[in-house]
């Protein structure tokens, strides 16, 4: 049973919290443990989170292929950067989308989108110049049944499109299990 999970300290890039364990041994007594868990080059509780850096060309389609070796599909936060017209995420696997959702929206310069489909964090917002937020729900196609969708178990090719060029993207896989 887990008893108490300490408090994070960050030291640099990693993060340090210690994990206490009420075990019980083979002989069935109560052995108390802690266990201290360090993030380390991505990597915590074997929960890594991918940073998927994509190069875009002149041309509107860029494809990143991303292999989940979790054991379970990732959730994706996808922060696409205007100025940039109608863009839209897929997943393809095998030659065939398996997903996609295309955001029929215009952004100018420095507005973004941001894309969430953590569980219990699903989101998608336009940030206004000014950093506000503006839910973009509304707006997406509601026969889409899948407006959320994950990355799922092995290899996947995320492909982002838009009717103009795509200056920046910030692409983050979270592999959970």
């Amino acid at each position: 049973d887990m008893a108490i999970l300490g408090r994070q300290r960050k030291n640099g890039h990693l993060i340090y919290s210690s994990l206490t364990l009420y075990c019980t041994t083979n002989w069935y007594t109560e052995n108390d443990m802690v266990y201290t868990i360090e993030e380390s080059a991505g990597k915590a509780f074997g929960f890594p989170i991918d940073f998927v850096n994509m190069k875009f060309s002149r041309n509107t389609e860029n494809t990143k292929i991303i292999e989940n070796t979790g054991y379970t599909e990732a959730p994706l936060y996808i922060l696409l950067n205007g100025p940039i017209l109608q863009p839209k995420i897929e997943i393809i696997q095998n030659n065939n989308v398996i997903n996609s959702i295309k955001i029929p929206i215009e952004l100018v310069e420095f507005e973004a989108i941001e894309y969430s489909t953590r569980d219990n964090d699903l989101f998608i917002n336009k940030i206004n110049v000014d950093g506000t937020k503006t839910n973009l729900f509304d707006i997406l196609d509601q026969n889409n049944t899948n407006n959320f969708f994950k990355l799922p178990v092995g290899t996947s090719m995320l492909k982002i499109s838009a009717d103009t060029n795509i200056k920046y993207a910030k692409i983050i896989v979270y592999r959970q299990y």
